[in-house]
């Protein structure tokens, strides 16, 4: 004996939702290749600093000033 069963069609349902995934997309894409990056030697100098004190295993200073492990400007 075979049953008939409701499953319902997942390509339907999602139609909709990966179009507007694309055309977020299709923005950021669009966003990403007009904005210059700010890697300047400052940030690349100051971002390698704050990862080597990171991954020395010791805790942060709390008593330090604002922007004492990382001071940019963004």
């Amino acid at each position: 004996m075979t049953e008939a069963s409701k499953v319902p069609n997942p390509g339907a349902a999602q139609s909709g939702a990966r179009s507007g995934d694309y055309k977020a997309a299709h923005r950021v894409k669009a966003r990403a290749s007009v904005t210059r990056p700010a890697d300047s030697p400052e940030i690349r100098k100051s971002v390698t600093r704050l990862n080597r004190i990171l991954t020395s295993g010791r805790p942060l200073d709390g008593e330090m000033p604002r922007g004492f492990y990382l001071n940019i400007r963004v």
